[in-house]
Order: C-alpha cells, then structure tokens, then sequence
C-alpha cells in the first residue's frame, strides 16, 4: 500500500484466519499514517459479542475492561507498535473463538476499523481424522498399483506354453 497522505489507514487480513483448537493465531492488524505514537488508541473487539480483547491507550495497556474470556490468553507486540503493527496473538484456542474480529485504531480525529474472520480447526474431530483418511486412501492406492505392477510383471516374465 502506497501511502499518498498523513491520513490513517488499517489493513487486516482479508479473508479468515485459520486456528488449531488449543493452539495460538495471529489476528493480524496494520495501520498506516503519520501520527505521533503516544496519540495511537488500539482496540480489538469481538464483533458479534462486542466483549474487549485488548485496549492500548496513552502508551499503555489498559485491560480494566477487558472480557474474562479473554483475559491472559491475549497480547500485542509492543515493540511492533512503532511500525505499525496491531496485530493480537490469541493462545489456547478455543472453539467458541470462532467468529468475527475488530481492530480498530484511533488517533486525534480519526478513526480506522478492520474486520476479519476466525474459523477454529478442532484437530480431535477435523484435521487430524481427515489427514488419516487422506494417507489411508494413498496407501491402498499405493498397494494397489504395486499390486497391478506385480501381476503385470509376473505375467509378462512367466515362460510362454
């Protein structure tokens, strides 16, 4: 993105992020303009249940209205901040995380929002049971053109009578 004014602009990932229940994403947040750091509010929020994930104002974290749900599971990356990076890591997944995200971000006068999809990959019932099913079905392909492979060669090497 080429930048043509001091105007504050955001970019989030377009399209869903995918997950691993029980494990960590990044719900990735940039924005662009010029601005003073100490100006910058960041705010990340869930959309259906409007619950705070993260508030970042006056150069702090400021939690005090922070969702339970997602309190110690959530972080920015401060040292990121300075270059424009918003982006949230999420741990421990769980299932019910799937669904909309916010990312808002705020100086003096303006106001830039991104919203992007989480979508939860439950290894114990996805993932994993389709990756089993996949190399199954390649090995009993496998099997059976060394199967057909023998034959043929058996066949072509047995004398003639």
């Amino acid at each position: 993105m080429v930048l043509l004014s001091d105007q504050l602009q955001i970019s989030v990932w377009d399209g869903s992020v995918l997950a691993i229940h029980n494990g960590n994403a990044i719900l990735p947040c940039q924005f662009f303009g010029g601005f003073l750091s100490n100006q910058i509010i960041i705010l990340w929020q869930r959309v259906e249940t409007k619950e705070i994930l993260w508030s970042y104002y006056l150069g702090e974290n400021q939690l005090n209205q922070q969702s339970l749900e997602y309190s110690g599971r959530v972080s920015l990356f401060p040292e990121e901040l300075k270059r424009g990076n918003a982006s949230l890591k999420l741990e421990n997944i769980k299932l019910n995380d799937t669904g909309k995200y916010m990312c808002s971000v705020r100086i003096p006068l303006e106001n830039s929002t991104g919203i992007l999809s989480l979508q939860i990959a439950d290894t114990d019932n996805g993932i994993e049971k389709r990756h089993q099913w996949i190399l199954l079905t390649v090995l009993l392909m496998v099997a059976g053109f060394v199967s057909i492979g023998i034959l043929i060669s058996k066949k072509s090497i047995s004398p003639a009578k």
